[in-house]
């Protein structure tokens, strides 16, 4: 895969810019995504307070935190002082099926996400957004920032809704926001009810694996590679007030992921597709436009769908 230059002073992109991390608060700490956010920025020596409804205990360097409660998020904001905040709490697709699960879900991603804006905006801190390509929902694909969202799913409306929420929240405070929308993101670490988790698990495990048609298309984008994407958002001043698209930009039908996932793992034989129904509201053909975000960051992911398996699978054994 072709890589575009690591930073922009070098290159002829947009990305001329830059907003150091010096010191950085994330909420959803103890999850899929924001502990591997937390592990890389800690990595660079960087002071970094991981938030969580469910810290781990005897970690000073995790604080117990409930996004939906504005006076904890404004006290912690004032203690820590981040001059960046990664927005990563919130409802998973699997944990939002149904319209009922639709007021809570608005609670957490709405009203949570709004909280941190403000909260952030009082102390000046620069804050990053994760959002879900699943707010495009029926748009035409490959998605480009630039169409009007049409969630068909519970999960893709929150999110779509909490999105419209911070920017006009970051515009009324003047707080720096960027919303980054990924795509399905995989890897070590992934919570087992996800796809690409649950299949490489049954796959090891020599158990057959049954899935829909598989006939959608899906972006895959490996863990790592979000996460770099997050922290090169934050670090460049020309995302703020911006709606990125964060992917492989790649379209994988799903069915073809699962025969690839069998070749990785070296079986052959177990994937029974057709025996689930598909999930109701599920966009078919789910697949990011990474035009804008490559321009603007110098960047683009770099590790194929090929690859991300085979880390996984190796982290797993």
């Amino acid at each position: 895969m072709e890589v575009l230059p690591d930073d922009g002073e070098n290159g002829t992109s947009m990305a001329s810019g830059r907003h150091p991390i010096e010191r950085a608060l994330v909420t959803g700490a103890t999850g899929f995504l924001g502990s591997a956010l937390v592990a890389r920025l800690r990595s660079e020596a960087m002071e970094v307070v991981g938030v969580s409804r469910h810290p781990p205990v005897g970690d000073d360097r995790f604080r117990s935190l409930d996004v939906r409660c504005l006076t904890d998020l404004e006290e912690a904001m004032k203690t820590v002082r981040p001059s960046h905040v990664f927005h990563v709490a919130g409802d998973r697709p699997a944990q939002v099926r149904s319209p009922a699960d639709l007021r809570s879900s608005l609670d957490l991603n709405v009203a949570g996400s709004g909280n941190v804006v403000l909260a952030a905006a009082a102390v000046g801190a620069r804050v990053v957004v994760v959002g879900s390509a699943e707010e495009y929902g029926s748009a035409p694909a490959p998605y480009r920032e630039d169409v009007p969202e049409q969630p068909s799913s519970v999960y893709g409306l929150s999110k779509a809704t909490a999105t419209r929420a911070v920017l006009a929240a970051a515009a009324m405070v003047d707080c720096g926001v960027t919303v980054v929308r990924a795509t399905v993101g995989y890897g070590p670490g992934q919570p087992p009810d996800m796809f690409i988790a649950a299949l490489l698990r049954s796959l090891l495990s020599g158990q057959p694996f049954g899935m829909t048609s598989g006939d959608q298309v899906r972006d895959f984008v490996y863990v790592d590679d979000v996460v770099e994407g997050l922290v090169r958002v934050a670090k460049t001043r020309e995302a703020e007030g911006r709606i990125l698209n964060l992917g492989l930009g790649q379209s994988t039908v799903v069915r073809d992921a699962a025969a690839l996932a069998e070749r990785v793992v070296g079986v052959t034989g177990l994937i029974r597709a057709g025996v689930l129904p598909p999930r109701p509201g599920e966009p078919r053909h789910y697949v990011v436009d990474m035009a804008t975000t490559e321009s603007l960051l110098s960047w683009r992911p770099r590790v194929t769908l090929a690859e991300g398996l085979k880390l996984t699978v190796e982290w797993m054994r």
